[in-house]
């Protein structure tokens, strides 16, 4: 089970990580998480997130205390984190204000994975 939580965190192109965000957020997931981020950033890189939350549901007061904490650890190694969620309107709100209490430099929202993409390429021109 601990490794099919770990699994959600990949390469998805060479300086692109796809975490994909699990139904029921808890503090041990993001833990988990964070570890393998730690083992995917190498320190002499810079990456894109890419943040599939289209099946994710709320995440509690202490899980999203939790996300903030883990997403300030690497922020430094983030060019852009990109985000998508379909229609959900309620994460959307969630997610810009995790990210806004993080500091993250660059980031966006979006409905589709492709747009979170695009978001991502033209980070990656500018």
């Amino acid at each position: 089970e601990i490794e099919a939580i770990r699994q959600r965190v990949t390469y998805y192109q060479d300086n692109i990580i796809l975490m994909r965000e699990m139904p029921v957020p808890s503090e041990f997931q993001v833990d988990l998480f964070h570890q393998k981020l730690k083992e995917l950033l190498l320190p002499d890189r810079k990456y894109f997130l890419l943040v599939d939350l289209t099946t994710t549901g709320r995440a509690s007061g202490t899980v999203r205390k939790k996300i903030v904490e883990m997403t300030n650890s690497i922020r430094k190694s983030l060019i852009h984190v990109a985000i998508f969620t379909e229609k959900n309107t309620l994460i959307n709100i969630t997610a810009r204000f995790v990210l806004n209490i993080a500091g993250l430099d660059s980031f966006s929202l979006h409905r589709t994975r492709e747009q979170a993409i695009k978001a991502i390429n033209n980070a990656s021109v500018s």
